[in-house]
């Protein structure tokens, strides 16, 4: 079996809600195969979907029932991710 080569973007995004343009726009474009993005700040009951369909993700949650934390994956379909 051959390696394979994925691009990978990682950012501590501060706020999903506030940058959802942002992420949408880095979705859209379609360069990387997972996007990792950290203090997403999401709360289970209020998860936001995606534009694209090319696309899935995994949220966690923070544990601790204030503001912050939070981890959301986003890959191209084409991979296989468990959570």
């Amino acid at each position: 079996m051959s390696p394979i080569q994925i691009k990978l973007f990682y950012c501590n995004i501060r706020s999903y809600q506030r940058n959802k343009i942002a992420v949408d726009m880095l979705v859209n474009h379609g360069k990387y195969d997972l996007i990792i993005l950290t203090e997403t700040w999401l709360e289970k009951d209020k998860s936001v979907g995606l534009t694209s369909s090319e696309y899935a993700f995994i949220d966690e949650f923070s544990l601790k029932e204030k503001r912050g934390g939070g981890i959301r994956i986003i890959y191209k379909r084409k991979y296989l991710l468990f959570k």
